[in-house]
């Protein structure tokens, strides 16, 4: 028996995972789009390991090595048949992926199902911890993106709180940064941010971990804004330098939207539309379609305070439409609640009803988040005014 305070064993073991029917067909797929394409690919990562090794690795991922001078057809062919590709790393990765939001987390909730009668032993192995609260870093992101927050919530408690009754602090530091931290933060949580905050300064100080110490300052800094500091909006920035610096790359298009926000409340026009302007050129070049809407939503915002109301009115549009193609409902809450107060500005308080009450009626829970709060009282300003 290992002793308490022995580190866990490797995630690896000689018995296959449990993939997913849709993630082996979808494994199956790519591999036979590339060879059709006629181009040539070497298997690596953990289907790699297993070959030459005999142990198993977890994994979400299908891992490819391919020469430079075949990345730009293989994208080109996944494109082709209906993936959406990005360059994260000129030099080293390409990602591609399928599937709106809706289907993601239907996804998700299946693998949560397969693994959710884990948590109740009381000696969870190593590779079981892991996945568990891999599925659910993922499942709080899908779920508060299609309106589903109070949801989010429980599977963010479940994912951190399963890894510290482990021992995993890692995996703990992974739940907190994917999921805890940017939920306290996009639901308004003030408390909740906090409490995810120490929690992550607390793993920090038991275990180094790289990765999350410029996500971590991000996240501090962002809280320290929001009770008040006003300069704080300085770390935020340097905390974004720093993961672009080290190449964390993750999410960095809705980071630097986030910095842009606070610039915008600060008044800082200038500084924000720039910022913004960065934001955009990582998302493009990531392929991050899934925060394009938020990032149009800032940008409406900061026309619409330089004067250019028509140019706001267009981008709010557009986010509405762009988030809602792909079940964005989160952001299409938002865009739709800032275009609404455009409209009851503009006495077009009919407007207003017809385009945010329907998307406000569309969610059953999240009532307490700020998004909701806003819209609500968009509502009622309208209601007042009609």
């Amino acid at each position: 028996m290992p002793k308490a305070d022995e580190k866990p064993l490797p995630v690896s073991s000689s018995t296959a995972p449990d993939f997913p029917p849709e993630q082996e067909l979808l494994f199956r797929e790519v591999l036979q789009v590339l060879n059709q394409g006629g181009i040539p690919y070497v298997v690596s990562g953990a289907f790699a390991l297993q070959k030459h090794t005999g142990i198993w690795r977890d994994t979400k991922d299908l891992d490819v090595f391919l020469a430079a001078q075949h990345v730009p057809q293989a994208l080109e062919c996944l494109i082709n048949d209906g993936f959406e590709c990005s360059v994260v790393d000129p030099v080293w990765l390409a990602k591609a992926h399928r599937g709106d939001f809706v289907e993601s987390g239907q996804v998700l909730d299946r693998l949560a199902g397969r693994h959710s009668s884990s948590v109740k032993r009381a000696g969870m192995a190593g590779q079981d911890v892991v996945r568990f609260v891999s599925i659910r870093c993922y499942m709080t992101f899908i779920a508060w993106m299609t309106g589903r927050a109070d949801y989010a919530g429980v599977v963010t408690r479940e994912a951190i709180e399963q890894a510290g009754r482990a021992g995993h602090w890692l995996s703990q530091s992974n739940a907190l940064g994917l999921a805890g931290l940017p939920l306290g933060l996009e639901t308004g949580n003030i408390p909740l941010l906090e409490h995810y905050s120490a929690l992550m300064r607390s793993n920090m100080e038991r275990e180094y971990i790289p990765r999350w110490i410029p996500v971590h300052h991000y996240f501090e800094g962002v809280l320290s804004y929001m009770k008040g500091e006003g300069e704080a909006y300085r770390a935020v920035r340097e905390a974004i330098d720093h993961m672009i610096e080290c190449r964390y790359l993750l999410r960095i298009g809705m980071y630097i939207a986030g910095l842009a926000r606070v610039l915008l409340h600060r008044g800082l026009l200038d500084e924000a539309s720039d910022t913004l302007s960065l934001a955009f050129q990582f998302q493009g070049r990531q392929g991050e379609r899934w925060c394009r809407g938020e990032l149009l939503r800032v940008a409406a915002a900061i026309q619409h305070r330089t004067g250019n109301y028509t140019t706001a009115e267009r981008m709010w549009k557009d986010a509405v439409l762009g988030s809602h193609t792909i079940g964005a409902r989160s952001f299409e809450l938002r865009a739709a609640t800032d275009l609404a107060a455009h409209y009851i500005d503009t006495r077009r308080s009919s407007e207003a009803i017809a385009l945010l009450e329907p998307i406000y009626r569309g969610f059953n829970e999240g009532f307490e988040t700020q998004d909701l709060r806003n819209a609500l009282q968009v509502l009622q300003a309208a209601a007042a005014a009609h």
